[in-house]
């Protein structure tokens, strides 16, 4: 019986070369097809590619797979366990140009904490993984999936709820509260790995690039509304 692995890397501007070598670098099983959404970055070896799916269709891509390797953006991980998925996550670094900061690497690490994602940070770890996912030694997939419409959700959500660097964490705590019942994942590991990441990526943000907007593949924080001096 044929098993799909489907490994997408998001919509983000910038190229994520290192998760496409390190699918093609990967020993699979006979057997086993590899559908690779690669957007700005180059097509895989010896995989099927697609530059970008629409929404609806990369959902039900993501439904028939037998195991998801995604780059660790939160609309794409809320979509993933939404269809039922524990996905593999590899994070884009900033240090290697394919993203601005550590949002990624925090908020992975952060989902895998409360077992909602597999966290892969090196290209072992990600072969490891995979096998251990095709093998039937990881989960792959939830009873109960969150109930989460993805990253349109997200953004309008999220980018009302955090506070701008400076301010405390408190605001974020309670404004996640509604959100979270909103986006049905109240009371869940996802909502808590939101008020720690809300406010982890809220202090990061601003200076990620000192002088210039930065840019995230989820909603960047609104700047403060300065009162003018009287």
């Amino acid at each position: 019986m044929t098993a799909r692995v489907v490994v997408s890397l998001g919509t983000y501007h910038l190229p994520f070369d290192r998760l496409v070598d390190w699918t093609d670098s990967w020993q699979r099983p006979q057997g086993v097809e590899v559908l690779v959404q690669h957007g700005v970055s180059r097509s895989a070896q010896d995989a099927d590619n697609v530059v970008m799916l629409p929404h609806p269709v990369l959902l039900q891509t993501y439904s028939a797979a037998d195991v998801l390797v995604l780059q660790g953006g939160a609309g794409g991980v809320m979509d993933a366990l939404a269809v039922g998925h524990v996905p593999i996550v590899v994070p884009r670094l900033p240090e290697l140009n394919e993203v601005v900061d550590h949002h990624q690497v925090h908020f992975g690490r952060l989902l895998a904490r409360d077992g909602l994602v597999h966290l892969a940070e090196t290209e072992a770890m990600l072969h490891e993984l995979l096998d251990q996912a095709l093998g039937g030694r990881v989960e792959v997939r939830r009873t109960v999936s969150y109930r989460s419409p993805g990253a349109a959700v997200a953004i309008r959500h999220l980018d009302g709820l955090a506070t701008t660097a400076g301010e405390s964490a408190e605001p974020v705590s309670r404004g996640a509260e509604p959100a979270a019942a909103r986006a049905g994942i109240a009371g869940s590991g996802m909502e808590r790995a939101l008020r720690r990441g809300l406010w982890v990526g809220r202090r990061l943000v601003p200076s990620a690039r000192k002088g210039s907007a930065p840019q995230l593949d989820v909603a960047a924080p609104r700047p403060r509304q300065e009162t003018p001096a009287g």
